[in-house]
């Protein structure tokens, strides 16, 4: 639907860009629907798993397209995709997804750039667009930026080489441009009206004490080798959450998926490794053009992850987009990504052997060890400041931590010195990297609740509290505040068909809500039949609420109001709102104000849907028809075949001047922007089709 009317009283739902609807790979999930209109859950799961095999499988494209040997690849494609931080965002699919095409994404650009190939360029920009259209803005900001850096690196690079300059910069600026131009154009069916809906949130931009929450410390770093060391939190409740680490804003408990980035101790050695050589230019038998820009983007990511405890943030808070997210630990997927290919050029260089080598990785190696075991020691608790009281509980984990690291730096000492059976110890090195983060990461997504009974309802509960909007329209409100508490979860009202007050979304309308003198007249006037009250024995329960309005009434008297001081006249003032409405601006008929004609008024509701409901209203004088439904700029109204003008009345909700008489009147969601956007990205798609054969062909004669 164009509409959602189960979450807040109502909002937009296409234009919503978390909801991802357009993502190819979201629509396929229709075939799997239910006769009662439900995805199977172990289809949703499926779908989120099946993104850590894509990101396996694009990882080891890229590691081997960039000359990577196939074990390299295939460490590093193990670190990536199993890394903290794209398992702990699980509970953010769209990063997941994301972050799982990103490798072809930007292998397709390389060709582009690299190989003066059109086509691969049309390739990326096709594929980015399919992925922004999953929805994550901040991860789209991120990969872009990646995407620009790695540009002005081919083009710093392209400085060197002689022939015609200008000819090759122009060719590189086309071919480095165009995928954005076309991820622009697939976007545009989502992007427009989703900027729309952000004109109208209260997503603007944010403080800097906001975006910078979520702020990698510099502690942290240790977690590079010994992540378990500040806790940990696990959804099984039969398990201690452990994590203790402090922050600016108190111990959150979310801090601890935000801020995980876990690689495995391999790829950190490895990469390590990669780097050390390369400075020390032990790197002449095997190709590293790679590695300057990798560790770019490594030392990059890291101090953008550190948020406010580094300058780099500061510099991006100031330009546009980036003020506007949270949590920038998220940034340490540059360090994940470009270290896990570190590894990968490691690995290759350990392969090559040389008396030269082994003493360099054997002080690196040692290194590691030292600061693994020094963690298990405990001799990091107290300045780290780390419970008393759940001390061994982090040893136990870190001991286990302690092995996998020993057989792993083992073999990465073995294969340096030594090159009997090296494909056998390389594959298994790529297993022990798997179970080291398995090991790790596993335990945070081992919830012992069945997803299909988390927005299981009891029958009678939610036969009651299903609204029948022709008979008997009704919203429910299932949350206090204080103290707090929350009878269903957070957009049950999707899952089961209720409309509620409440719900959960990144961005929520600047006015979702008629805001009056009480709790109890608000919800009054949002026709709210079902409501959390605090009993006689001070627990919460549902109460039913007599004197809440209907779907739609008639007013003859309006009081007109400054947009700026409403919600707090209307906060602080007590009206009549049955007979009274008030607006921002003065209306265009005249009515027979405070009279008794209202009782004379027949409003009918002939039809309902989330996208379109229909009235019948005969009124005997000249009025305004109120209805309790959230105003939003793309809904329309008709009379007789001609568009009305919706009002915004009583601060967030709909209304219609009427003339005297009957009257049908149609309301529909009529979104300009998703038509505009569809049309620019279809054209957009039909053209970069026809470029790649057109492309082919010319090169085939």
């Amino acid at each position: 639907p164009h509409w959602n009317p189960y979450s807040f009283h109502g909002m937009p739902f296409l234009a919503d860009l978390q909801v991802g609807f357009f993502y190819p790979l979201n629509r396929v999930l229709n075939l799997f629907v239910g006769n009662d209109g439900h995805l199977p859950v172990n289809i949703l799961q499926m779908q989120i798993i099946s993104h850590f095999l894509i990101a396996q499988i694009t990882f080891f494209l890229l590691a081997r397209y960039w000359k990577i040997s196939l074990v390299g690849a295939l460490i590093g494609a193990a670190s990536y995709a199993f890394s903290s931080l794209l398992v702990f965002h699980a509970i953010h699919p769209m990063m997941v997804y994301h972050l799982g095409w990103f490798p072809l994404i930007l292998m397709f650009y390389s060709m582009g750039l690299q190989e003066s190939n059109t086509r691969k360029s049309i390739i990326s920009g096709l594929l980015f667009g399919f992925v922004m259209l999953s929805g994550h803005p901040q991860s789209t900001l991120y990969i872009s930026l990646f995407l620009g850096i790695y540009f002005l690196w081919i083009l710093f690079s392209s400085l060197k080489d002689k022939g015609n300059l200008r000819a090759k910069l122009i060719a590189s600026l086309a071919r480095g441009v165009l995928p954005f131009i076309i991820a622009g154009g697939i976007f545009a069916v989502q992007m427009l009206p989703t900027s729309e809906m952000a004109e109208h949130s209260q997503r603007e931009q944010i403080s800097y004490e906001k975006a910078s929450e979520g702020s990698l410390q510099w502690k942290q770093s240790l977690a590079f080798i010994s992540p378990e060391i500040f806790g940990k939190v696990v959804p099984n409740p039969n398990e201690q959450n452990t994590w203790y680490l402090e922050f600016e804003e108190g111990r959150r408990m979310h801090y601890f998926w935000e801020t995980g980035f876990y690689f495995g101790i391999a790829s950190f050695t490895l990469g390590l490794i990669a780097i050390v050589l390369f400075f020390t230019n032990k790197d002449k038998n095997i190709n590293f053009n790679y590695i300057p820009f990798l560790i770019g983007t490594t030392v990059f990511g890291f101090l953008f992850a550190l948020g406010k405890n580094s300058f780099i943030f500061d510099i991006f808070f100031n330009l546009p987009l980036f003020g506007a997210f949270r949590n920038p630990a998220r940034m340490m997927f540059f360090v994940i990504f470009s270290m896990s290919l570190l590894s990968g050029f490691g690995f290759d260089r350990v392969l090559k052997g040389g008396k030269e080598l082994f003493k360099p990785v054997l002080v690196i190696v040692l290194l590691v060890l030292l600061l693994l075991i020094l963690s298990v020691s405990g001799i990091f608790n107290e300045s780290l400041g780390m419970p008393p009281q759940i001390e061994n509980l982090i040893s136990a984990d870190l001991y286990l931590k302690l092995f996998i690291g020993f057989l792993i730096l083992g073999l990465i000492v073995f294969v340096a010195k030594s090159r009997k059976n090296i494909p056998y110890l390389g594959y298994m090195m790529t297993v022990l990297v798997f179970a080291d983060l398995f090991v790790t990461n596993s335990s945070f997504l081992s919830s012992p609740t069945n997803p299909e009974d988390k927005y299981r309802l009891n029958p009678q509960m939610q036969s009651a509290f299903k609204s029948n909007p022709l008979n008997d329209f009704f919203r429910v409100n299932s949350r206090i505040y204080d103290p707090p508490f929350m009878a269903m979860n957070r957009n049950q009202g999707l899952v089961s068909g209720i409309m509620m007050a409440e719900g959960y979304n990144p961005l929520i309308l600047k006015r979702p809500s008629v805001y009056l003198e009480s709790r109890e007249t608000s919800h009054d006037i949002m026709a709210m039949k079902y409501e959390i009250i605090i009993g006689m024995d001070g627990q919460p329960r549902f109460a039913e609420n007599p004197d809440r309005f209907p779907h739609a009434w008639v007013v003859r008297d309006y009081r007109v109001e400054n947009s700026e001081g409403l919600r707090e006249l209307m906060e602080n003032e007590t009206i009549d709102y049955r007979s009274t409405v008030i607006l921002e601006q003065k209306p265009k008929l005249s009515y027979k104000r405070n009279t008794s004609e209202k009782n004379k008024d027949e409003p009918k509701l002939l039809s309902y849907d989330a996208n379109e409901y229909v009235y019948e209203v005969r009124v005997s004088s000249d009025c305004i028809f109120v209805n309790s439904e959230i105003f939003y700029h793309d809904w329309k109204a008709y009379g007789n075949g001609e568009e009305l003008e919706i009002l915004r009345v009583n601060y967030a909700l709909r209304g219609i001047e009427l003339e005297a008489g009957t009257h049908r009147i149609e309301y529909k969601y009529e979104s300009k922007a998703l038509a505009n956007g569809g049309i620019i990205s279809i054209v957009t798609l039909l053209g970069s089709i026809l470029s790649i054969f057109l492309i082919a062909k010319k090169r085939k004669k």
